[in-house]
């Protein structure tokens, strides 16, 4: 079984580089001790992860170091308000069924690419490639061949001919499975998983069969939650999880903030006075956000903060000091004043 090695995460190592994919920019992630602990964990006892932790912590650019390290295809979904149960494990193409109607109502020659069978419209989504890749290029093929060219990353991140390979021994994932902010989804979504998460599998309708993983190459998943909304306990219990909050004492929150800050290619140069003024703001804010309740600015502020002035006033770390009182009501305040 492949495990990631404790020296990710020490003093002066490398981050991870994170090449440009789908809707994520290139970037890097710096490895804390704690989430490499958790993936190992998660990869030994072969239970889901979830990432709890605000905004701009990392859940999501730790799910892409994981797969980066581990050398497996990432496949990720972001949960919205309007996923349906299975949204997670297949989709019915029911347009392309009424579509198919219509065409062999008025005699349309087209009809004759793929019969009327509910099945044959059913699309693969993360958990079914996760689980069971061969399967899910078939039926992916099929609506291909009926539709023709079907949009589908989860088909490319599978795909053999690219970088996708077969584990190289056992216990080795298959794929890493991001679930993205689950907690934006009615309860209804993290229950529709419990089969899933249990049993590596799940039922197709429509008489469509099961779709079964493999013990020897179960996927990773990670799954994060912005704390938006209560997750189901009997989700919870299938979970390992690691709380990815920034550090309280003052002293830990800088220097797990610049770290993580100078894992960015594009912000590794910034001068130290830039760097401790923006800190300095940071840190005010969120002690001010704190005592009133509300969420507090961190990393992904910060990012923001840095870039507008670095960029602004590039190659003037004193008009860059100056710059960062004036946009930081636009980085960091997300509420009103009276809120």
């Amino acid at each position: 079984m492949k495990f990631l090695p404790l020296s990710l995460a020490e003093p002066g190592a490398s981050p991870t580089a994170l090449v440009a994919s789908r809707n994520w920019p290139e970037s890097a992630h710096r490895w804390d001790r704690g989430s490499v602990l958790a993936i190992n964990a998660a990869l030994a006892c072969v239970r889901p992860l979830l990432l709890r932790g605000d905004p701009g912590t990392g859940k999501t650019q730790l799910a892409r170091a994981a797969a980066a390290e581990l050398g497996r295809p990432l496949l990720s979904r972001v949960v919205n308000a309007r996923m349906e149960p299975e949204d997670l494990l297949y989709r019915f193409d029911a347009v392309a069924r009424l579509s198919e109607a219509q065409l062999r109502a008025h005699g349309d020659g087209n009809g004759a690419k793929g019969g009327m069978d509910p099945k044959g419209f059913l699309m693969p989504d993360v958990f079914w490639w996760a689980l069971d890749p061969e399967s899910a290029r078939k039926q992916y093929d099929a609506a291909k061949a009926r539709c023709g060219e079907v949009p589908d990353g989860y088909a490319e991140a599978m795909d053999p001919k690219r970088d996708y390979k077969e584990p190289a021994g056992p216990g080795e994932p298959l794929a890493v499975v991001l679930v993205d902010e689950i907690d934006k989804a009615d309860s209804d979504v993290p229950n529709s998983l419990l089969e899933v998460l249990s049993c590596d599998g799940f039922q197709l309708p429509f008489g469509g069969g099961y779709v079964a993983g493999k013990a020897e190459r179960r996927p990773l998943v990670l799954i994060t939650t912005n704390e938006d909304r209560e997750l189901p306990p009997a989700f919870l219990r299938r979970c390992l999880v690691h709380q990815m909050d920034l550090p309280v004492e003052e002293t830990e929150l800088r220097a797990a903030l610049e770290s993580r800050v100078r894992a960015h290619a594009d912000l590794r140069g910034i001068a130290a006075e830039v760097m401790a003024g923006a800190l300095n703001l940071l840190i005010e804010d969120r002690q001010q956000a704190l005592k009133r309740d509300l969420r507090p600015p961190g990393l992904a502020e910060l990012l923001d903060l840095l870039r507008v002035v670095t960029r602004s006033h590039a190659g003037a770390p004193a008009a860059q000091v100056q710059a960062l009182a004036a946009n930081r009501a636009f980085t960091f305040l997300k509420h009103r004043p009276n809120a």
